[in-house]
């Protein structure tokens, strides 16, 4: 149920909320603060919080990514990369502020320096899953698609029922022109997710692309660009 979270949220939130009204300058409970409303939705009054917490201390690494991945959410990017810029340089060993700086870069259209991020995150958790779906996401659009999909491949081979990577992997497969892989990286998300709205969008474009000729080898390209295909980035994608 959805109303179990929820609740939990508005349950810790009447507790910061006490424990400000007896030290309303402290900084982590500003930044708990923030993310608890961050968390219910409440996105102004979460980076009033955070702007609070990071004018009491401007050097919480966590709290400058947490706020960077706000500012993103709210359509802000160039303030948020202010914010992930300061939080990787002020704690290199920061991982979570490595796959934000990521996240936002390759949103922006600047997948070369996205690379460098994920890789970054890589050597600090090497078995960081998202970071390195994020880093084959980052290698297809400067046009690896090769080195894409290996790093997708081992994503799966990690965790065989991952949605997003076997839906990356079909999109990269279409633009290969490798249509059978691709209709097969849609079966696989239905056979897991039977509702998936786009394995389901991406089966049907295939079906009417290839209803006359099925072993065509070239399919007509989707009208999205090769970003948006591979998947859009959701801002649950944000590390907190």
């Amino acid at each position: 149920s959805t109303l179990f979270p929820y609740t939990t949220l508005f349950r810790s939130l009447s507790y910061i909320q006490r424990a400000l009204s007896m030290r309303p300058n402290a900084a982590e409970t500003l930044a708990n603060y923030g993310m608890a409303l961050e968390g219910m939705r409440r996105y102004p009054e979460a980076l009033e919080a955070l702007n609070k917490a990071i004018s009491v201390n401007p050097s919480d690494s966590r709290t400058r990514s947490n706020r960077g991945a706000l500012l993103f959410k709210l359509h802000r990017a160039a303030e948020a990369l202010i914010d992930l810029d300061q939080a990787v340089s002020s704690d290199p060993s920061f991982a979570d502020a490595w796959m934000n700086r990521g996240v936002a870069l390759l949103a922006t259209g600047r997948p070369e320096e996205a690379l460098e991020c994920f890789s970054r995150v890589l050597q600090l958790l090497p078995e960081y899953l998202e970071a390195r779906r994020f880093r084959g996401m980052a290698l297809s659009a400067i046009g690896k698609p090769h080195q894409a999909l290996a790093e997708f491949e081992a994503v799966l081979s990690k965790a065989p029922s991952h949605v997003r990577s076997l839906m990356n992997l079909a999109a990269i497969y279409g633009d290969m022109g490798e249509i059978n892989a691709e209709l097969q990286g849609y079966n696989r998300v239905l056979a897991i997710q039977p509702d998936a709205v786009e394995a389901l969008i991406g089966r049907a474009h295939w079906l009417l692309t290839h209803k006359n000729d099925l072993a065509a080898a070239s399919p007509t390209r989707n009208e999205r660009s090769r970003f948006n295909r591979i998947f859009p980035l959701p801002a649950e994608d944000f590390c907190t």
